[in-house]
């Protein structure tokens, strides 16, 4: 949320007890504790001896992932295009731009954070990693759109443009909208009574609002913060701004218009 990467050790038994009366310290194995602390030790001290040969590897890493995830990016999408008719074409390379945009952003983000590790020097280097996360978005839209328009001239309907972005009277506010936040971390609403919480759920478990809580940046709108949730989760079902609203009445966050913010933005 700060800008810090993480790691997250886990492990288990198999049998779900984590989290209720069963979850007690007398339980721990402290095998598993010592293997999990000495994986976490080893890959905090990696990182904080790394200089510029393992900064150039792990940024190298970043890269490979980033290409794989980009190309994964459409695969559902392609998978629609050979049944689709023209309005579903049309749909598919709106979802396929987007989605290829998205993922490179993400990707671009994970490469980058990799100069903190580098000397000056080097840290020029992550540029032109950069621009060759664009061209594999580039040339997945490639694919993207020949994919369409073979189908289209199948259908006798080409050429294909992708569809305009669907209007939402509901986010119509949402783009004057920041969300200012008052605390760190998640929301899990322990300090509501069930009865109080108007059908929302935990954020210590929801997976959808747990996400969009740490799109909030304090720089991105309402809407936008909807619309990285939605292509992360890849699912727009969850209504953010009724949640969003629900969280404001009850004093967890403060919905401000962009004029009316003037505290300098948080960094995720």
């Amino acid at each position: 949320m700060i800008g810090i990467p993480t790691v997250w050790p886990y492990s288990g038994t198999g049998v779900h007890s984590h989290h209720n009366s069963a979850d007690r310290p007398e339980t721990v194995d402290p095998r598993s504790l010592r293997d999990l602390t000495i994986l976490s030790a080893a890959y905090l001290y990696y990182l904080a001896a790394a200089g510029d040969s393992e900064g150039s590897w792990l940024a190298e890493l970043a890269l490979t992932r980033g290409q794989e995830q980009i190309a994964i990016s459409i695969a559902s999408v392609l998978d629609s295009v050979p049944d689709a008719d023209a309005p579903k074409l049309a749909q598919a390379l709106r979802d396929g731009k987007d989605r290829i945009e998205y993922t490179r952003d993400r990707a671009r983000q994970a490469v980058r954070s990799v100069s903190r590790l580098l000397s000056v020097s080097q840290a020029k280097w992550i540029d032109g990693l950069e621009e060759t996360l664009s061209q594999s978005a580039f040339l997945q839209m490639q694919r993207l759109e020949s994919a369409v328009q073979r189908r289209a001239m199948e259908l006798g309907v080409a050429p294909i443009r992708p569809a305009p972005e669907p209007a939402d009277p509901r986010l119509e506010e949402a783009h004057m909208l920041l969300v200012k936040r008052k605390r760190f971390g998640t929301l899990p609403l322990d300090d509501l009574a069930v009865d109080q919480r108007e059908g929302q759920p935990s954020g210590a478990w929801a997976d959808t609002p747990v996400k969009a809580l740490y799109w909030c940046d304090g720089r991105r709108t309402l809407a936008e913060v909807i619309k990285l949730t939605q292509l992360e989760v890849r699912s727009a079902n969850f209504d953010l701004l009724k949640y969003f609203r629900f969280l404001e009445k009850k004093g967890y966050v403060e919905l401000v218009t962009s004029e009316e913010k003037t505290s300098k933005p948080q960094r995720r």
